[in-house]
């Protein structure tokens, strides 16, 4: 048992260096920037057409009981 927690103990340990870690994660950190930008665009995009479709020039005239008549 003895030389068993011996030998593990003298197991070399893998180690990623820091320049390597920072290269690995820098190209998702810029598509991640990029489809945020992408995304906000979207969402943007998508406002300005919601906001065109609910104008008032192109929802119908609804006629309520005891209204006056609106000539258009």
């Amino acid at each position: 048992m003895e030389s068993q927690r011996h030998k593990s103990a003298n197991t070399p340990v893998f180690e990623i260096p820091v320049e390597v870690l920072i290269s690995l994660t820098t190209g998702p950190a810029l598509v991640i920037l990029i489809a945020n930008k992408a995304i906000g665009s979207l969402i943007g995009e998508f406002s300005q057409r919601s906001e065109e479709l609910f104008r008032g020039d192109r929802l119908p005239i609804v006629r309520f009981p005891g209204s006056p008549k609106v000539e258009t």
